[in-house]
């Protein structure tokens, strides 16, 4: 599943060009799932995708897998925004909550 994710992150990238792809900051009292401590592409693909629809996410504060679905909770700026990263068919989406 991971490395499924990571193809479609470098695939996005591709297609839009354009978007600012930096080191995105984990915030000192994030609450990250123990299984992605040591895996921040993963966390930074998944910034990627929110960046790509035009939302923000300048750090990270949270991020864990989902419990009933495929897919990711993406928390940014102090917990100001959180992000569904979902895998619907086949195609990974980012749904701002």
């Amino acid at each position: 599943m991971k490395n499924k994710f990571i193809k479609v992150m470098v695939a996005m990238l591709l297609l839009y060009g354009g978007v600012v792809f930096a080191d995105t900051p984990i915030e000192p009292d994030a609450i990250i799932s123990p299984e992605f401590q040591n895996h921040k592409g993963a966390m930074e693909d998944a910034v990627l995708l929110v960046r790509t629809r035009g939302w923000r996410c300048d750090s990270i504060s949270g991020f864990a897998s989902m419990t009933f679905s495929r897919g990711f909770h993406l928390y940014c700026n102090k917990y100001s925004y959180e992000y569904d990263i979902e895998d619907k068919g086949g195609k990974w989406t980012a749904t701002l909550k």
